[in-house]
């Protein structure tokens, strides 16, 4: 995976509207990644090359079809993440995808 997009590194994160969120575990991949983000109740940002964007947890699944579809098609093409955790108890999921 490049490095030019990494959840794994980052401690804290600090959004647009000036929440800190406080990273929680260690990195996400695969089908702990995937199950994760399921949950309606996880907040869900998809970075890229092209940019970030909030995933609705009614579009997950198209989201990780798509996710499958372009892994499937390139070998360079790969995703992980990492969780974190607001001051009032929600939950974020930061997914770095690469290809």
């Amino acid at each position: 995976m490049s490095g030019y997009l990494d959840a794994s590194t980052l401690r804290e994160y600090l959004d647009s509207e000036g929440t800190r969120w406080r990273r929680r575990g260690t990195l996400l991949q695969g089908r702990a990644l995937e199950r994760r983000t399921r949950r309606a109740d996880v907040l869900v940002l998809h970075r890229h090359a092209n940019g970030s964007r909030y995933v609705p947890a009614d579009e997950r699944n198209r989201f990780w079809n798509g996710v499958h579809e372009r892994m499937a098609l390139s070998e360079h093409s790969g995703v992980r993440g990492a969780e974190f955790k607001d001051d009032a108890g929600r939950h974020l999921v930061i997914i770095d995808e690469s290809c």
